[in-house]
């Protein structure tokens, strides 16, 4: 659009796309305090559309990975004692009981591709905390460490995969 008034490159009145080199406009106060909000509300009630609308660093995008998670365990008819338990060791993401036996499930959510899965950040310090952890709560009764991967495969794509029974081997 050129006309009166208007300078080479220069934009029309209402387009609100940022020039190059203008600085980002920061968001206010509220904004960021209505975000805080609806972060972990989404991330509980709406995790599938959290995934999507959180930034991967956001706490509560963890949050809607586990809720997801927690979901497919139950409809495999596993039943959750407890989220986020805390122990001397480590804290558990998951607490289930499966046939007698007490799970601890570590959810590790994010972007995957043909290079990388979330499942690639569990180090084999935290695996040995883990099983500490849940050896410690079960008390003697059988007890595991599972991992639940989150995959953001693609757009509105979303893979829940399970490895069950992780363990720190020798070495």
């Amino acid at each position: 659009m050129t006309g009166a008034g208007l300078r080479a490159g220069a934009r029309p009145p209402g387009d609100l796309r940022r020039l190059p080199g203008q600085p980002r406009a920061r968001h206010s106060g509220a904004s960021r305090r209505l975000h805080a909000l609806l972060g972990p509300l989404t991330a509980q009630l709406f995790p599938r559309l959290a995934l999507r609308w959180l930034p991967p660093g956001d706490p509560s995008f963890a949050r809607a990975g586990e809720h997801l998670a927690a979901r497919h365990l139950r409809r495999l008819g596993w039943r959750l004692l407890d989220r986020r338990v805390r122990t001397t060791w480590a804290e558990i993401d998951l607490l289930f009981e499966d046939h007698g036996a007490l799970v601890a499930v570590e959810v590790k959510t994010g972007r995957s591709g043909p290079r990388f899965q979330p499942g690639m950040r569990l180090a084999r310090a935290t695996i040995a905390r883990l099983e500490h952890a849940v050896a410690a709560l079960a008390r003697g009764a059988p007890a595991r460490v599972d991992l639940v991967e989150v995959r953001l495969e693609g757009p509105g794509r979303i893979a829940i995969v399970r490895r069950a029974d992780l363990r720190v081997g020798p070495g």
